[in-house]
């Protein structure tokens, strides 16, 4: 699975970040991420777990997959 895995490079890469430039990351007013991406700005503003964030993510990743299984092959997906 693609998408739990850009989850945690996402965060893996603002750990990244907090080594070099701790002063960018605690500045941070404010994050936000496009579709999967959300869970991983809720994690690095706090507003949910780690842990939450994978479970979440995999229920997205389900629901994606089945959305798309659906359509395939359709002018429903535009």
């Amino acid at each position: 699975m693609l998408q739990p895995a850009l989850f945690v490079a996402g965060l893996a890469a603002v750990e990244k970040l907090r080594g070099e430039s701790p002063a960018t990351v605690d500045g941070c007013s404010a994050a936000a991420g496009l579709s999967l991406g959300e869970y991983t700005a809720l994690v690095f503003a706090g507003a949910m777990s780690f842990k939450d964030g994978l479970k979440v993510g995999a229920v997205w990743t389900k629901s994606s997959s089945q959305d798309h299984q659906q359509c395939v092959g359709s002018s429903s997906c535009l």
